[in-house]
């Protein structure tokens, strides 16, 4: 397993940075279009989409992507309710790290969760009620995109 590969870029941000990074993003999706449903990802997504301010015109909405083990807390037990009061650079090693041992381990075939599955029919029943078609799915990290995939496939 290689543990060496280029370094991704993590940052941990703090509430101010948040906010004025989601502000920023709001910017420069302006640019591309102008959603009128923001779709956060829970749970960083969620965080994102919801600092994200498009005006009342823009419907905002979330759904779960849980599976076990996914967050860094159900990675280390107990050990992990306490992740959130260390210091942010070695929160930030710790994601490079967990990074580098995903990318380097086989790729899987996520299938989604029945949780994903019922929020995404929520989220399609008012997409097509709406008539909706302009939707920004907002997630706080890519590594397979499997989650942005089975989002696409099923509010099309």
């Amino acid at each position: 397993m290689k543990l060496w590969a280029a370094k991704k870029p993590v940052r941990t941000f703090t509430t101010p940075a948040l906010q004025q990074a989601a502000d920023d993003l709001v910017g420069v999706v302006r640019h591309a279009f102008d959603p009128q449903l923001t779709l956060g990802i829970a749970t960083g997504g969620a965080v994102v989409s919801s600092l994200m301010n498009f005006g009342d015109e823009t419907i905002g909405m979330e759904c779960s992507m849980r599976r076990p083990g996914s967050t860094v807390n159900g990675r280390l037990g107990r050990a992990g309710s306490h992740a959130s009061r260390l210091p942010y650079f070695l929160t930030d090693s710790l994601r490079r790290l967990e990074d580098r041992v995903l990318s380097a381990s086989a790729p899987q075939r996520r299938h989604p969760s029945d949780e994903l599955l019922a929020d995404l029919r929520v989220v399609a029943k008012v997409v097509g009620e709406q008539g909706l078609n302009r939707i920004l799915v907002v997630d706080d990290a890519v590594d397979s995109g499997a989650t942005l995939a089975c989002v696409r496939e099923n509010l099309e």
